[in-house]
């Protein structure tokens, strides 16, 4: 601007690169003196769906609990109070084969590390009832596996399986949520619509918080980093400035959805979170927690 007083910033090539895309969002703080600017704070929560559910051989064992503790402590150490956050469905507990029974077992010597949501006693679709009292019976049923196994019951928070009823809104899902779990917040992915995920917002019905629920490119199937779509290649490009770097970068608030059994087999959760977090320490100054 040293010649008419209007500042500029040139890129030579397209927001492609992912550091442009950083670069630019600085520009638009610095030239609009601050006006057009994101906070640098950043908050995580990342669900883990499906606890207790799932086919044989997709379950968690031992080893598997005692990687997600292990990790959790490291991923705590970069992000201030970062718990991962459990949805369990108490009618599969010790359902499979021994060695998976024996990572249930260990889930439940190990309640207190974890944050825990209902998930639905037998992963059922609430949208599926049409009567309010055993749509409540089936809550309560899980209500009751909490209370039996130590499991918080205070957290306000619960997902429908498959994002059920949550919107288009199924009303008596809303009711039993209030009467059954006090539920004060839900997320979802299907406000407004799936896609574009960029679009997603939240909204407010019964009193009961929806917020925006983003995916991470880990799916109920994604188990084996040699059968990712894309290979590991791709998962890697989305966590080094591609997709699930840039979804943290433009949310100020991120929920993230992941099942349980992105956390058995090749561990794909725990490598996809410990490395974008890793990324994003390295190449910005975001403040997580």
């Amino acid at each position: 601007g040293h010649f008419d007083g209007i500042q500029r910033v040139f890129f030579g090539s397209s927001l492609r690169f992912w550091l442009h895309r950083l670069l630019f969002l600085d520009a638009l703080s610095y030239l609009s003196h601050g006006q057009l600017s994101l906070s640098l704070e950043r908050m995580i929560l990342v669900d883990i769906d499906d606890i207790f559910v799932g086919e044989r051989g997709t379950r968690l064992r031992p080893d598997d609990v005692q990687a997600l503790i292990a990790t959790q402590r490291i991923i705590a150490s970069m992000v201030p109070g970062f718990r991962f956050n459990l949805g369990f469905s108490g009618k599969f507990y010790q359902h499979r084969e021994r060695e998976e029974n024996l990572g249930d077992d260990y889930l439940l010597r190990n309640v207190q590390e974890f944050n825990w949501f209902s998930h639905m006693w037998k992963h059922q679709q609430p949208h599926l009832y049409d009567n309010l009292t055993l749509l409540m019976s089936e809550m309560q049923l899980n209500y009751a596996f909490a209370k039996e196994h130590n499991i918080p019951t205070d957290s306000g928070y619960s997902i429908s399986p498959h994002h059920s009823g949550v919107y288009p809104a199924h009303e008596i899902l809303y009711i039993a949520w209030k009467k059954v779990w006090n539920v004060k917040v839900t997320s979802t992915e299907e406000y407004p619509h799936l896609r574009p995920a960029r679009l997603r917002r939240g909204f407010i019905h019964r009193d009961i918080m929806v917020l925006p629920r983003q995916t991470c490119g880990l799916f109920t199937h994604t188990m084996y980093i040699d059968r990712y779509p894309g290979g590991r290649d791709k998962l890697d490009e989305s966590i080094q400035g591609g997709e699930l770097f840039q979804t943290i970068v433009y949310n100020p608030i991120n929920i993230f959805m992941t099942h349980m059994s992105n956390y058995g087999s090749d561990r794909l959760a725990l490598y996809t979170f410990q490395s974008v977090i890793k990324f994003l320490q390295c190449w910005t100054n975001l403040k997580l927690s």
